[in-house]
């Protein structure tokens, strides 16, 4: 029985899984994530801050 090469386990596998190109791929999709992360948390803290600070009273009554 011989050994299979690099080639030949990638199809049996069903690709290259841990090719450079699927590293690269799947690394910027992290670091989208964590961008989109750090952005929802930092308008969450704002909002909140805008909030407890009254803004919502201050918006109630210029419209009444």
């Amino acid at each position: 029985m011989r050994e299979l090469n690099d080639t030949e386990v990638g199809q049996v596998a069903g690709g290259y899984i841990f090719s450079a190109g699927n590293l690269a791929g799947a690394t910027q999709l992290v670091r989208g994530l964590g961008y989109l992360g750090a952005a929802f948390s930092a308008g969450y803290s704002v909002g909140t801050a805008l909030y407890d600070g009254g803004l919502d009273v201050v918006i109630a009554d210029a419209l009444d």
